[in-house]
């Protein structure tokens, strides 16, 4: 779908971004597809702030899931390399 124009950044009914529900659900390769694609982190609706994300990433190592923090965290996190 991606490769066919879908928005990497649609949300779900609740308002937040299939990257932030992948990083919720602790899936590893959703969040790399994601981000490989230049996705990011909405809730409610709104792109969430640097606080906001650094908030998520430690609730996501929190619970033994380093590699998907680090990922979220890292300086490319989302955006995509050209």
């Amino acid at each position: 779908l991606l490769l066919n124009g879908a928005d990497v950044n649609i949300l779900e009914s609740t308002g937040i971004s299939v990257l932030a529900s992948s990083c919720l659900a602790e899936d590893n390769p959703a969040v790399r597809l994601l981000l490989s694609w230049g996705a990011e982190i909405f809730y409610h609706g709104e792109r969430v702030t640097k606080e906001s994300k650094l908030a998520l990433c430690r609730g996501i190592s929190g619970k033994g899931q380093v590699e998907i923090s680090n990922l979220v965290a890292s300086e490319l996190g989302g955006r995509r390399c050209e």
